[in-house]
């Protein structure tokens, strides 16, 4: 686990070598992106993100999700511009574009991820 919420952060691209990191813990922050410029691209190993309270704003963002964490199955943007923009239907919006190019995905804002939500 890595826990480093509360700090203002953008960035933790100086992030190297955690190959058995599971949990990232990223939350009340000023991360915008998902890209490289704020986070490491081999995060390979990691099932949970927590970025809740960030300033999220595009939800696209998400497109870049699948490369860059390809075992997340639980996401948490609450309090994101993203999030708070699509209010109950974000959930929604991320399965839609989402669901075919990252199946682990489970839970999303703390909600499960239902077969009647997949059909």
């Amino acid at each position: 686990h890595l826990y480093i919420a509360e700090n203002e952060i953008i960035n933790i691209t100086g992030l190297k070598e955690v190959p058995s990191l599971k949990r990232l813990h990223l939350r009340k922050n000023n991360f915008a992106t998902f890209d490289s410029s704020s986070l490491p691209q081999d995060l390979a190993t990691v099932e949970y993100l927590n970025m809740r309270e960030n300033q999220v704003t595009e939800i696209k963002q998400l497109l870049l999700l699948p490369n860059l964490i390809p075992r997340l199955k639980q996401l948490n943007l609450n309090a994101n511009p993203a999030a708070d923009d699509k209010g109950e239907d974000f959930k929604k919006e991320v399965l839609l574009m989402l669901m075919d190019v990252l199946p682990t995905l489970k839970k999303i804002n703390k909600e499960p991820v239902t077969d009647d939500d997949i059909k």
